[in-house]
């Protein structure tokens, strides 16, 4: 690991120092860059690593509701644009839609009592212990973006609860993002779809964006080079014969070598003039003979 040349790993340099005034510091390149990459991953795990972009217009929307529709990838990659291009203390979340059920059945899970959804009943008590409703979660960042797709089991609630989720920003007057994606598309087929919410997304500034990152790159994994997959050896011109197809044949000796060898036949059996029946006669079992007393 090399060491910054400015500040020698501390993180700030010294702007200047009067005799009246105390010494006044400002913060090195290399901790501001920490700083935006521990606020990218603080906001979505593992943004950082996603794939880079030039440019996105989702930049200059910070502030405004939008309606997305674009894949896995290219929506990381756009948020990992965007983060790195803001402020390290502002603070933006993108939370799933199985975040949002865990949230609204945070209370039942205080309580104790039994929780009829299986994508939360497993981590909805770890959830539950900091955010107590929906309102918790959904309130404090600047930015929210729901993440829709990920939610799997059935709930009945879950189209209230993400139209709660929604409204709550929309009357609070912060700006959030919903998030779909082409192969689930948020319609009447799609697990948390409500006629209410969709009227209100299609108030939202809508913007589909184009998929320009490589589907091999969705889960950090480079694609795989066509020379891994075995493939038969060519045969080079200086390893083959001079003589063309005709000196690879194999000769008359060969051929002959690889025909099956023909025994030779042994004595005739000896007829009886009757039907022979059968070679191999079984043989009835012997009578055991009585035993005789002297």
């Amino acid at each position: 690991m090399t060491v910054c040349p400015k500040c020698n790993d501390l993180g700030y340099l010294y702007a200047g120092e009067d005799k009246k005034t105390p010494p006044s510091v400002s913060p090195c390149t290399c901790q501001m860059k920490k700083d935006l990459i521990a606020n990218a991953d603080r906001g979505w795990k593992g943004i950082s690593h996603a794939s880079s972009l030039k440019q996105s217009p989702l930049l200059e929307k910070v502030d405004k509701n939008m309606w997305i529709t674009t894949s896995y990838a290219e929506m990381r990659a756009h948020m990992r644009y965007v983060a790195f291009r803001m402020n390290p203390l502002w603070r933006f979340y993108v939370y799933t839609d199985v975040d949002l059920m865990t949230a609204w059945l945070g209370s039942t899970a205080l309580k104790r009592q039994n929780i009829f959804d299986s994508d939360v009943a497993m981590n909805g008590a770890s959830v539950s212990l900091t955010m107590h409703s929906l309102v918790d979660l959904v309130t404090p960042p600047e930015l929210l973006v729901i993440h829709l797709g990920v939610k799997a089991s059935r709930n009945s609630a879950t189209p209230e609860v993400l139209l709660e989720a929604i409204q709550i920003r929309v009357a609070q007057g912060k700006p959030v993002w919903v998030f779909d994606q082409p192969n689930q598309p948020f319609n009447y087929t799609h697990i948390a779809y409500s006629e209410h919410a969709e009227s209100i997304l299609q108030e939202f500034d809508r913007e589909i964006l184009k998929s320009k990152v490589r589907p091999s790159t969705m889960f950090g994994n480079s694609a795989k080079s066509s020379s891994s997959t075995p493939t038969s050896p060519a045969i080079s011109s200086s390893a083959a014969p001079s003589g063309g197809l005709s000196s690879i044949r194999p000769s008359e000796e060969t051929v002959e070598s690889q025909q099956p060898v023909e025994r030779p036949a042994g004595p005739p059996r000896p007829s009886t003039g009757q039907d022979d029946g059968p070679i191999f006669k079984v043989r009835p079992p012997k009578k055991k003979s009585k035993p005789t007393f002297r």
